[in-house]
This record gives C-alpha cells, structure tokens and sequence, in this order.
C-alpha cells in the first residue's frame, strides 16, 4: 500500500519494464514507465487511487485487468491521460467478465494520450468506464477512443451527482476520437460544451442539454432522458442503419440534417429553420407528426443519387429539390412542387413537353411555370451539375 499522510503525496513509477501498483494508493499517481501492457496491479481485483492517476509516457500501454478477473479501478480525483494508453477493460482474451474504471473527478485527454474502454479482443466482456466529472479533449495528436475499440465493447457512463460537462477543443476531428456507446445517468444533467459526435446514445436519467452546439448520432438513442435542443442547436442523423429521431425535449432546432441512406424517421414533432437531406438519403414523417422547416427543405443530389422524403404526416415547408443531370443526353423530368419555373431547367439547356391535342412537341415560354405531373425533355447541353425545382 502506498499511503501518503496527512500532507499528501505522489507516487512516481517509471521504468522501462511493466511494475504492477499497490491495490492501495492514498495519494496521486503518475505512472511514466513505458512497460507495454502493463497490469495495474498483478493479483488483486480492486486498486484505489486516493488522488490524481496520470499517464504519461508514449510506450505505456496499461490494462485495467486481464484473463477472466473481474477488476475495477476508482480514482477519487482527475484521470490525465498525456501520453502512453489505458486500457479500462484490460486483456479480456476470451472472458465474458466486464471490468469497470471510475473516475471521480474530470478525465482529461491531450497529446498522445488514449483511453478504449475495450482492447480489440474477443471477450464478450465488456470495459466500463464510468465518469463523475466532466470530459476535456484538448489537442490530441493522435486518435482517441474514449469508448468502443476494434471489438465495440466499450461504455462510457456519466454518473455524476451535479451537471457535467463534455468539452471537446475545436482542433479536434470526429476522426480522431470515437464513442461507441453513451450512457447518462445523470438527473442534472448533461451540457456539450463542443460539437459532439457518437454511435449508440441512451438516456437512462436526465437530459443532454446541445446548446449551440451540433450532436451528430450514427446509431440509436433510447431511455427515458431526452435531447435538450434549442432554436441553434444543429441534430444529424449519419448512421449505416435505419435510424430514428426520438427523445426530443424541445421540438425547435436550427438544422435538421439526414445522411443516412438506410433512411431516418421522425418519430417527433419537430420544427427546423433548415432540413437537408443528403443526396441518396431518406427521410420519412410518421403518420401523428410535423416536420416544420420555416427555412425550407433542400433534398440534394448528386452523381451517387437524390434524396428522398416521405410524408406519411405532415410537412410544412417550401421545399428546394435538386435533380443532378449530365450533358449529351435527353432527361425526362416532372417537377416534383409547385410554382417551379422554366428557370430551373432553362439554365442547361432546352425544354420541350408533348401537347396532345396538337400532338405535337412545344417549347414553354420563359418563365413559366412548370405543370406538376407533366413530363418534360430537357437536353442538357451546357454543363453537368444540379438543377433545383423550387
């Protein structure tokens, strides 16, 4: 055991080889050994940190546990990860047993510093890492994983008892760090002090309150707790899988944005100043709900395909549909809304339709509107890109 007295104290472990930290620790630690692989503490199941746990050094790869121990590690101040790797699930191998790391204070991520909450192994165990204070990622140089790893058996809770925080630095890229699963537990609350971005979001208590800012979600959201949105908070929808838009607080945001080509459904009501639908992604408006965009919709397309919306409820909007078109060929087009002009085709080209009474082929005037349901030629002889009905 490692007490530190009255007047507090530090224990410093360097190296080079991989030592094992006494299952007791009355003051900080501040681990600088480059073993790789290293095993907080050799036989025991629990280790405590009375103070601060820092890691820094770039060859330290430490492991909560291994084999098929259940461990757990609780740190009763600040996790500072600078550099080197810590691994909350350990070594599972093939273990089913989940380990656990708990954080009392903040967890702070810079440099080189990295945090799985699971080794990529096949274990079905699971790494929990649960989070009383707030979450700061600060100029990573390299990626960081605070949940998930190859295998996605990682959970990140947040458990405090007052509001916490998640502050991610501007510099940072969602391709540098990477949260499979999300849990709040937190009856006061969540704040994002930074765009966010994650995979599976569940909220057991409490809310996740965006601000300003943007929460991009590529899985799924569940519980009880809600997204606490305001009128400039920005929601995306970019999952691989069908999603849905649920756990609204507030049914007002600045932008509604849909890239997932599985398609999103808006199981909320939900009033948007802007909603944009990426070219080949759906989204489709359950049959009780509103979709309200007082900026318009804009439904893009490009070379890999057009958007696609589904009202099965009710949508108010003015609506911008782009049809990508190329040069050299014939386009058979209707417009898809009302008031559309001449205007949107006339700029690439030549516009005829087939009148049947004269049984012939005519060109409309200049600026006129386009009859919806009616089929039009458009030769496109100026230049590949967009042409927008509006």
């Amino acid at each position: 055991s490692f007490a530190s007295g009255k007047s507090g104290g530090t224990l410093y472990i360097g190296g080079t080889n991989a030592p094992r930290l006494p299952s007791s620790n009355a003051g900080n630690v501040i681990w600088a050994a480059s073993g790789s692989n290293s095993i907080l503490n050799g036989s025991g199941t629990t280790t405590t940190i009375g103070g601060d746990f820092t890691i820094n050094n770039s060859s330290t790869i430490i492991n909560n546990g291994s084999g098929g121990s259940a461990r757990t590690l609780t740190v009763a101040g600040d996790l500072n990860i600078l550099s080197g790797q810590y691994n909350p699930m350990g070594l599972p191998g093939s273990s089913s047993t989940s380990q656990i790391t708990t954080i009392n204070g903040n967890l702070y991520l810079s440099g080189s510093g990295k945090l799985y909450a699971a080794q990529p192994k096949s274990g079905a165990g699971t790494g929990i890492l649960n989070i009383k204070g707030n979450i700061y990622v600060q100029n990573p140089s390299t990626s960081v994983v605070l949940s998930g790893g190859a295998a996605s058996k990682g959970s990140l809770i947040l458990n405090g008892l007052s509001q916490q925080s998640f502050n991610i630095d501007p510099s940072v890229t969602t391709g540098q760090y990477t949260i499979d699963s999300l849990t709040i537990s937190n009856s006061n609350n969540v704040v994002l002090n930074s765009n966010l971005t994650l995979n599976n979001l569940t909220l057991t208590t409490g809310n996740i309150i965006l601000g300003s800012y943007t929460l991009t979600v590529n899985g799924a959201t569940s519980g009880t707790g809600k997204i606490q949105n305001t009128a400039s908070s920005v929601l995306e929808y970019s999952g691989t899988s069908a999603q849905t838009i649920s756990n609204l607080n507030s049914t007002e945001v600045s932008s509604l944005v849909v890239k997932n080509t599985a398609g999103v459904t808006l199981a909320d009501n939900l009033t948007a100043a802007t909603v944009s639908i990426n070219p080949d992604a759906k989204l489709t408006i359950n049959a009780d709900k509103t979709l309200t965009a007082t900026s318009g919709i804009t439904l893009n397309s490009d070379a890999s395909g057009t958007a696609t919306i589904i009202n099965n409820g009710i949508i108010a909007a003015t609506a911008t549909v782009e049809q990508y078109v190329t040069t050299g060929r014939n386009w058979y087009i209707s417009s898809p809304v009302t008031n559309a002009t001449t205007a949107s085709l006339s700029g690439k080209g030549s516009i005829y339709y087939y009148n049947e009474p004269t049984a012939e082929w005519l060109s409309p005037s200049d600026g006129s509107t386009l009859n919806p349901l009616r089929g039009y030629i458009s030769r496109v002889t100026t230049s590949t890109g967009t042409v927008d009905f509006s």
